[in-house]
């Protein structure tokens, strides 16, 4: 995509969405349409167009509640790691489908995937913290990971723990390197 593109993805996206907040969802699903018709792979783009088809409630039969469901699955699928879509469609299943069970599932993975996020930020956070020589700061924020990432198993958990133990050796120490391995 060329500078041109984005920024006209952009200036469509915020007509879309400033209308959508004046109370003009049909105009905002439009501007949204238009903008899929250049970008149809466009993640945020089918997550828009799916949030603003429900506000419609299909009233005029164009877009149907399994068009929406489909813009949020393939939305999921062309971005694994983004947690937008996954919450998007945890509320689909539990409001339109009155499925709890159903939306625990996708509630859960957008979880994980935020923790993961979180805790990667928070990492990161306190390395910057560290290297700036704020040991307060980077302690509070390799304790909230700690927090976020015992509650999980697996990659996130053990990534993070990983870091972490190599962040608590050196890290704190003014002017050591990251636990990255990246330096000044």
């Amino acid at each position: 995509m060329t500078l041109k593109t984005i920024d006209s993805l952009k200036r469509g996206v915020s007509k879309a969405r400033r209308l959508w907040h004046e109370g003009d969802c049909g105009r905002a699903l439009a501007a949204v349409e238009r903008l899929l018709k250049e970008w149809p792979d466009n993640p945020q783009l089918l997550i828009m167009r799916a949030e603003l088809a429900q506000l419609q409630a299909d009233a005029n039969g164009a877009y149907a509640l399994e068009d929406a469901r489909s813009d949020l699955v393939r939305a999921a699928s062309l971005d694994p790691d983004s947690p937008d879509a996954l919450i998007e469609l945890g509320y689909f299943s539990f409001v339109h489908d009155d499925d709890a069970g159903e939306a625990a599932k996708h509630f859960d993975k957008a979880v994980h995937r935020c923790v993961d996020l979180l805790t990667q930020a928070l990492v990161g956070h306190a390395e910057a913290q560290a290297e700036l020589g704020n040991a307060s700061k980077a302690s509070n924020s390799l304790m909230t990971a700690c927090v976020l990432a015992a509650g999980y198993r697996g990659s996130v958990r053990e990534g993070v723990l990983g870091r972490l133990k190599d962040l608590m050796g050196s890290a704190l120490e003014p002017g050591a390197a990251p636990a990255n391995g990246s330096r000044k």
